[in-house]
């Protein structure tokens, strides 16, 4: 604790430091950064590495890129914990909101399940030229009905998977900068957390025997109606529901983080109030 408090002290005290920390904080600028060094990194080996592009790229993809990230956090995240414990020491509860945007949960959410969706078909696309998957006898086919389930297990597996880390750092320095408030506005409107009382396996398994159902009924209604043999239809329609479920997990999800993240600045402004008394 002495030596970050002295890290701390020092970053303060030298203004350079706070400019070139605060400009790395910045996730668009950190990310430009990163390209430049890779792209310079890449044109000066490409002279001796066009012979073996794959292990160049692996070079460059699982080695340096993972470590020019960890150097960036390893560098900034000072920056972070020299503006939080400020925030921290100054928040109160009854604080009013600044001119900054207050967030809500569904405009995370929206963006959550964007990104999910596109690098969920980027990794299943390319899988659609597989045998499992030819519709040449026709949406109703039963292996391309049991083929198309796995596929949906597996987007969905892979969207809950990649989103299973805990918020509750994110939102505590959200509700110390004023952005979300703690009258559950941030939540409002965001329906499904009444579902949180379950079990997740049960969930799981309600989630799994909806989508068997559902994928099993679009592929039949498909094949009534004649609709022309696309891969890409069916397939987008059966990501509806699996982007509903996604949704009501995630608001799941965030509402348990943010009920501990609220808890948390509670403490905070019950430590601050008694040390302002005291």
């Amino acid at each position: 604790m002495n030596k970050i408090n002295r890290q701390l002290l020092t970053i303060k005290e030298n203004m350079w430091l706070c400019r070139i920390m605060s400009f790395l904080s910045s996730p668009l600028q950190s990310s430009f950064l990163i390209c430049v060094i890779i792209w310079g990194i890449a044109f000066t080996m490409w002279p001796y590495g066009k012979d073996n592009v794959r292990l160049m790229v692996f070079c460059l993809g699982a080695v340096v890129s993972p470590l020019l990230i960890w150097c960036i956090l390893r560098f900034t995240y000072l920056h972070h914990l020299s503006i939080a414990s400020e925030k921290v020491k100054n928040y109160t509860r009854d604080k009013p909101n600044t001119s900054r945007k207050v967030i809500k949960l569904d405009e995370i959410i929206i963006k959550e399940i964007f990104f999910s969706v596109i690098v969920t078909l980027a990794i299943v696309l390319p899988i659609k030229h597989k045998k499992a998957f030819d519709l040449g006898q026709g949406y109703a086919s039963p292996s391309f009905i049991v083929a198309l389930i796995i596929l949906i297990y597996c987007i969905l597996g892979i969207m809950l998977f990649l989103s299973r880390g805990f918020q509750i750092n994110f939102l505590v320095g959200k509700i110390l900068l004023s952005e979300i408030d703690f009258n559950y506005s941030f939540t409002r409107g965001s329906g499904g957390y009444s579902l949180h009382t379950t079990n997740f396996y049960l969930r799981l398994l309600v989630w799994m025997c909806t989508i068997f159902i559902l994928v099993t009924i679009f592929c039949l209604v498909f094949e009534l109606l004649n609709v022309p043999v696309c891969f890409a239809y069916i397939l987008c329609t059966c990501l509806i529901p699996t982007i509903i479920i996604y949704r009501v997990e995630r608001v799941i999800h965030w509402r348990h983080d943010f009920n501990l993240a609220s808890d948390m600045c509670l403490r905070i402004n019950a430590v601050n109030q008694a040390a302002t008394h005291g």
